[in-house]
């Protein structure tokens, strides 16, 4: 298995912060955060030659929290 290098990524300071509040929350560090969101978007269909949807990351959250309320709802 090859080792993982180091990548500098520059974020703007306000999306940083974002991502790392994020990641907080999901009892994650930030670049396990970055790294399950870079994943995840490569498993999507691809919007290229198809009508195939692909949901931003801020898309995906707002779906996953629709879907624990629902889920806790009814309990």
């Amino acid at each position: 298995m090859a080792q993982e290098r180091p990548y500098p990524l520059r974020l703007a300071p306000e999306f940083r912060e974002q991502l790392e509040e994020i990641a907080r929350q999901n009892g994650r560090s930030l670049n396990s955060e970055i790294t399950l969101r870079l994943e995840a978007s490569m498993t999507l269909p691809s919007p290229i030659g198809g009508e195939d949807v692909v949901f931003t990351p801020a898309q995906l959250d707002a779906i996953r929290e629709l879907i624990r309320q629902e889920l806790d709802g009814r309990e």
